[in-house]
């Protein structure tokens, strides 16, 4: 069960750290006249949820449990 709650809590986290920063540079990029406060806003906008989803899962696998035998199967078909 520890795979699964880091790949929900990772994705959880990222999403509130996104959100947070979209507020923030949001309300600065409207009080200033640069453009890359704008820039950096439109494209942390456009993080869609199913890339935090995938981060999430790739950590969440880092703690999977696997017998011995299946690690040295996964480590020669990924490297």
């Amino acid at each position: 069960m520890l795979a699964p709650g880091v790949c929900f809590g990772a994705t959880a986290a990222m999403y509130f750290v996104r959100t947070l920063a979209l507020r923030r540079l949001g309300d600065l990029s409207r009080r200033t006249v640069r453009r890359v406060d704008d820039l950096v806003v439109r494209m942390l906008h456009k993080t869609y949820l199913v890339c935090l989803l995938a981060i999430g899962v790739y950590l969440g696998s880092i703690f999977v449990a696997m017998p011995e035998h299946w690690r040295l199967v996964v480590s020669r078909v990924v490297a």
